[in-house]
């Protein structure tokens, strides 16, 4: 539960708030769970073929619509075997996610040493960071659905 913060930035848990070492610890296990989870998608996307893993696309099963972010898979295995014409091909936005994915590694890197972001101030930052991306998947999905349906 989130409580009220004063000048320090306390956070309250479980009733109590937490002192700066507990703070500090808390955030450095969520920056090590970034830096594994971001490595690791960077590592298996390498080794990991695309074509051996199941469809798990419901609308593309269902209807043959492809979903939003079909091609992103095999468009990172195209860029980790240094194939970007691929990974164009099989979705636009592979690269710039990629590059995405590389800089938000580099930034839990820094951020599990110790080092201190000077953010411009804009309220709400993850959710315009979230619905942006949401929102370029969207733009560059729409086309390819109606390629699809007008070619029926």
């Amino acid at each position: 539960m989130i409580g009220r913060r004063d000048g320090s930035s306390e956070i309250k848990l479980g009733g109590r708030f937490a002192g700066q070492g507990e703070t500090l610890y808390r955030t450095r296990l969520y920056y090590l769970a970034m830096v594994l989870v971001l490595g690791g998608l960077l590592v298996a996307s390498k080794p990991v073929e695309p074509s051996r893993l199941p469809n798990v696309c419901l609308p593309d099963v269902l209807f043959g619509v492809p979903c939003i972010t079909t091609g992103l898979t095999r468009g990172f295995h195209a860029i980790s075997l240094g194939q970007l014409d691929t990974a164009l091909a099989y979705h636009l936005l592979s690269p710039f996610l990629y590059g995405m994915v590389i800089v938000h590694l580099l930034l839990a890197c820094l951020r599990l040493l110790g080092w201190r972001a000077r953010l411009i101030p804009m309220p709400n930052r993850v959710q315009v960071m979230v619905w942006g991306t949401i929102g370029l998947l969207f733009v560059f999905w729409i086309p390819r659905v109606l390629a699809m349906v007008l070619a029926w």
